[in-house]
């Protein structure tokens, strides 16, 4: 039997019960009979004392008959006296008659001498000379008495009984152990009968509180073979649906566990949960996939020992959990094999039910990083063509100017030209067309021109290749000769640049 046990506590409080009701039943009881024993010893005294007074009175009386007090006073006390000593010679030992004067010497004792000063003066504190009867208790060589006296007025005398207090009681101390030795053995009797009843009152208790044991371990199949229509039975009852209660949340419990866990486990994120002290909670398989650490290795230790490139990162993580706010960092670069990679990190503070710590989410946006660069250079290529379109647009009414201005000077200064404009105004500069077309040929101005009209229309071509380029149309499909588009093709990619710096001319070719 345990302490600890509901049976060890009710058996110890039954005994402790009993200890104390037989402690009070004694004490009360001792109480009870000193006092009536008190009264008894001081009713056979007092009758004790009365009979020497009525003694004492018989002597005062047949003295003052004589009416010679004063000469026989003195024979009459001794005679007084003798006739006392007969009297109390059967006398219980440790009972002693004392007889006072009004000094407080003795006048008679068995054991001292007349006139010898009387103990009981200064012990009772003269309260034995001040008054004409009564009791107190005293001690006097460490032994405790108890003194009863009256005065006999005539003579001013105190007659006193004492006698010793464990002579007094001694009826209540013969009582006491009797009392003593009855309740110890009701007591023993009743204790080991009440055990019984206890232990079969507690079986029922104690078979419950070993299942319960045994499920507390996790054993939740335990059989609960406790039946009945008591508040035992009601109680295991309701223990066998309380257990099949708790397998059912378990049963669920573990399920959404897993669930959970697949959840996270199915992010293409990493997620990593951590404690306030940087220790590693949580560790998905993107985590494990991509840092190669399993979790069951990761779990419980530091963050920044498994994973030394979120060192920059602890002081956010730090103040997020603090602050109960969502930290985010946007492509943050870091260095692998591969080149620079990029991430989005994203701190969630746990903030509920008193956890501490935070998720740590890691997204990879390399790939939306390139694609968001590529956009960008779209968008400014798109701008480019729709400047080039306005340029185009521009370039075109001069190159009309110069290419129409190139025809109109070829067509007046060729020798097939007989215009009369043209040669009287030669003839008014002191020449002739001859002249001025034989002077023209031998500087190649002819040529010149021919070279600014093909120029010219070289960029017409371009610039209008340029805007069908660059114009906005709706997709459709439609027939056209793949010369004449693989040729314009080649034209305008003629005009790339990085194109002209990339390719080279074959051998061959």
């Amino acid at each position: 039997m345990k302490y600890h046990s509901i049976t060890f506590k009710l058996l110890f409080f039954i005994v402790c019960a009993f200890i104390l009701t037989t402690f009070s039943v004694l004490v009360l009881s001792d109480i009870q009979l000193r006092r009536v024993i008190d009264k008894s010893q001081a009713s056979i005294y007092e009758e004790k004392i009365d009979g020497i007074l009525g003694l004492l009175g018989s002597y005062h009386q047949r003295l003052k008959k004589t009416e010679l007090i004063d000469v026989y006073e003195q024979d009459f006390k001794k005679k007084a006296i003798e006739n006392i000593t007969q009297v109390i010679q059967n006398q219980k030992y440790g009972v002693e008659l004392l007889i006072l004067d009004h000094e407080g010497n003795l006048v008679f004792s068995p054991r001292l001498l007349p006139g010898t000063p009387g103990p009981l003066a200064d012990i009772s504190n003269g309260k034995i000379l001040k008054s004409d009867r009564g009791s107190f208790d005293y001690r006097l060589n460490g032994v405790d008495n108890w003194c009863i006296f009256k005065q006999f007025a005539p003579w001013k005398w105190r007659i006193a009984y004492t006698l010793p207090l464990d002579y007094k009681y001694s009826d209540a101390k013969t009582f006491f152990n009797f009392m003593l030795l009855i309740m110890v053995g009701i007591s023993l009797t009743a204790t080991i009968l009440l055990s019984c009843v206890v232990t079969q009152f507690t079986y029922p208790i104690t078979r419950l509180t070993a299942i319960s044991a045994r499920m507390a371990k996790g054993d939740l199949d335990q059989r609960i073979d406790l039946y009945g229509k008591d508040e035992i039975g009601v109680l295991a009852h309701s223990f066998e649906l309380m257990r099949d209660s708790i397998k059912e949340k378990i049963s669920r419990l573990s399920s959404l566990q897993n669930y959970l866990s697949n959840i996270i486990d199915s992010m293409p994120s990493m997620l990593i949960g951590v404690d306030n002290h940087g220790k590693v909670t949580q560790w998905n398989k993107t985590a494990e996939q991509t840092t190669g650490i399993e979790a069951l290795t990761a779990q419980g230790q530091s963050l920044l020992k498994i994973l030394p490139r979120m060192t920059s990162q602890m002081p956010q993580i730090i103040e997020s959990i603090q602050t109960r706010e969502v930290r985010q960092k946007r492509k943050n670069p870091r260095h692998s094999e591969n080149g620079i990679q990029y991430e989005d990190i994203t701190i969630y503070p746990l903030i509920d039910n008193g956890v501490e710590g935070a998720v740590i989410r890691l997204d990879d946006v390399t790939e939306k990083v390139r694609l968001e660069e590529m956009m960008v250079q779209s968008e400014k290529m798109l701008s480019v063509g729709g400047l080039a379109a306005g340029m185009a647009h521009e370039i075109n009414n001069p190159l009309a100017s110069m290419l129409q201005t190139a025809d109109v000077m070829e067509s007046r200064l060729s020798k097939d030209s007989k215009i009369n404009a043209n040669i009287r105004a030669a003839e008014q500069a002191g020449t002739s067309m001859e002249a001025v077309q034989t002077f023209m040929e031998s500087r190649g101005i002819f040529r010149m021109i021919s070279t600014i009209n093909q120029s010219g229309r070289r960029v017409a071509n371009i610039v209008d290749n340029m805007l069908s380029f660059a114009r906005k149309e709706e997709s459709k499909i439609s027939l056209t000769e793949l010369e004449h588009l693989l040729d314009k093709t080649l034209d305008l990619a003629a005009t790339d640049y990085n194109l002209k710096k990339e390719v080279t001319t074959h051998p061959y070719l």
